[in-house]
């Protein structure tokens, strides 16, 4: 491989691992990980909820990592 390759390959890697991790975050949250049973008029609403929680502890790593603040 050349090492164009190789870098493209790691990128690649990083962002696909980056995006499982989310899908397994979002998936604590039960009601996201089951079938969804209540009422469809709620379903976006709950989706929402549930990604804005994992959203808000994501920036908060990240915060914490970085040092940075709002």
């Amino acid at each position: 491989m050349t090492r164009e390759q190789k870098k493209l390959n790691r990128l690649r890697s990083s962002t696909r691992i980056e995006i499982e991790h989310t899908f397994s975050r979002r998936k604590k949250y039960q009601i996201a990980a089951d079938i969804y049973r209540n009422r469809d008029e709620g379903y976006d609403q709950t989706m929402n909820i549930v990604v804005g929680l994992v959203n808000l502890r994501a920036y908060d790593r990240i915060f914490q990592r970085t040092g940075l603040q709002l």
